[in-house]
């Protein structure tokens, strides 16, 4: 079921059900999706975009064009990064006639711990707890955030805890951080590895 409402997706208004999805391998192994629903509305502000599935739940709102999507993120980064950002991008952005939405928004998901589909496409990693995606984005004050949470991943017989993942940009505090961490086992037990970065200047420090 689908309904569809609008000039372009910037402007649409939209509705799709899908009860009964199928995906066969070649060698005719197959998976099915019994359930997806999306939802998504760009007429009201803030817009959204809300996902309710069998794998993954999530929502975006706020105002946003996913075509300039991309350039806010290259844009928000170059600031401490400016290698990031390409002429080619810089005058792309030049030659662009119609106004432009400052992509300001915010998002989460949850990816569910099911492991069919992982299985299917032969996935290194299987997943024992949900993992948590969340994060927000205001291009004009130059602000991005990300965040992913991992807390139990099976990698074979063995169990990784507690990963997770952050980006955190903003201009106004010369912010430019990734930060990565997980507890990996080992043969003499459990090892703690942490990953920082920071950003400025064109140079990256970690």
């Amino acid at each position: 079921h689908a309904e569809y409402n609008g000039a372009n997706f910037n402007d649409a208004i939209a509705n799709l059900s899908v009860n009964e999805l199928k995906f066969i391998s070649p060698s005719q192994d197959g998976i099915e999706i019994d359930n997806i629903n999306i939802e998504l509305n760009n007429q009201i502000s803030p817009q959204y975009i809300s996902i309710n599935s069998d794998i993954i739940d999530g929502e975006v709102e706020g105002n946003y064009d996913f075509a300039t999507l991309a350039h806010s993120v290259k844009d928000i980064i170059s600031h401490h990064l400016p290698a990031l950002i390409s002429a080619e991008c810089i005058e792309t952005t030049q030659n662009i006639n119609e106004p432009q939405i400052l992509n300001n928004l915010n998002f989460n998901f949850t990816i569910k711990d099911n492991n069919e589909i992982l299985d299917f496409i032969n996935a290194p990693i299987r997943l024992i707890h949900p993992i948590k995606i969340t994060g927000d984005m205001d291009h004009f004050a130059h602000k991005l955030n990300l965040d992913i949470d991992a807390p139990y991943l099976q990698q074979k017989n063995k169990l990784i805890k507690s990963s997770h993942i952050s980006v955190n940009v903003d201009k106004n505090d010369d912010l430019c951080q990734f930060f990565a961490t997980t507890i990996m086992p080992t043969k003499k037990g459990e090892t703690l590895v942490n990953l920082k970065c920071n950003g400025l200047n064109d140079r990256v420090d970690t």
